[in-house]
């Protein structure tokens, strides 16, 4: 009863926030969170979120973000998003959100602006993408924009291959979500649009490992071993907090760039890692080059010799 409660209250928050960014006239698109419980099991308390997830316009990026500051949410670890453009550009670059929290609420909002910093095709061609595949849900009395249930899976699938499967509950959200209604031949173009084939098998896979099902999903391929060797060892794995970062880096780095086999996009993989937020928002430099510079430095002093 206690966890129903806080998930109420989550709901709860999520519908305040939604209402005024209406009132302020940024559009928005739902990730995840209480609109995908509420897709799927019919109540949107159901599946737990740590976040409220909200896709924006980059047009809306500064405005939602002072918005937030009035409703009592601040970016975390004294971060403030940058007022010049270079750290602007590269804070887009490096990432496909923001997090705000509010400390009173113990709750984060994470404005996002793409649905994962690196991808196949052109931030242009996503827009397109993602502007003919949504669609509205009626909830709470209020019309919610939504991703169609093509793209919204599809998403659900880039999403937890790239964070390597970490939590069980996104395969889960696969697992459970409805295929009524479900076109298969459009998802299967938006599985070639998005060149994510072998994320399709490697999903497949770990349905069929988990949950015995064997999805009528289309569009898969056979994926590298290693993409599901090394997301099965972080599914069935313990948290080890002394395991070496120097290790896991390498691992992590050839998984990512195994998940699409696209060239170009192994390229934005390197630019992905070669900066952070955190960087961006500390230091300030005249030009983007010395960001990159700067990163091995980061990287020891905070995770090397700090750890």
């Amino acid at each position: 009863m206690r966890e129903k409660m806080q998930r109420m209250e989550t709901v709860k928050h999520f519908i305040s926030i939604t209402d005024r960014l209406r009132e302020n006239h940024i559009d928005f698109v739902c990730l995840k969170g209480p609109m995908l419980s509420y897709r799927i099991y019919g109540d949107a308390s159901v599946r737990f979120s740590h976040d409220i997830d909200i896709l924006i316009q980059m047009v809306d990026l500064i405005p939602a973000i002072n918005l937030m500051r009035k409703e009592g949410y601040v970016m975390p670890n004294e971060m403030d998003w940058p007022t010049d453009k270079v750290r602007q550009d590269l804070m887009i670059k490096s990432s496909q959100h923001i997090s705000l929290l509010n400390k009173k609420l113990g709750l984060s909002v994470e404005l996002h602006w793409t649905i994962v910093p690196s991808l196949p095709l052109t931030p242009e061609k996503f827009q397109d993408l993602l502007k003919s595949n949504l669609t509205t849900m009626t909830f709470a009395g209020r019309e919610f924009s939504v991703m169609n249930k093509e793209f919204e899976l599809l998403f659900l699938m880039i999403h937890g291959a790239g964070h390597e499967w970490s939590r069980l509950k996104w395969l889960m959200d696969i697992n459970d979500y409805p295929l009524d209604d479900f076109d298969q031949n459009r998802f299967l173009e938006l599985v070639h649009s998005f060149k994510a084939e072998r994320i399709i098998g490697q999903t497949n896979y770990f349905l069929k490992k988990y949950f015995n099902r064997q999805t009528p999903l289309p569009g898969g391929v056979k994926p590298p071993i290693y993409i599901i060797k090394h997301a099965q060892r972080t599914l069935e794995g313990e948290l080890n907090p002394t395991s070496s970062v120097l290790m896991d880096i390498p691992r992590v780095f050839r998984y990512k760039t195994l998940l699409f086999p696209d060239f170009f996009y192994k390229f934005k993989i390197i630019g992905e890692v070669s900066i952070t937020q955190t960087d961006v928002t500390k230091q300030k430099f005249s030009n983007k080059l010395t960001y990159y510079l700067y990163r091995p430095y980061s990287f020891i002093k905070r995770r090397v010799l700090h750890a």
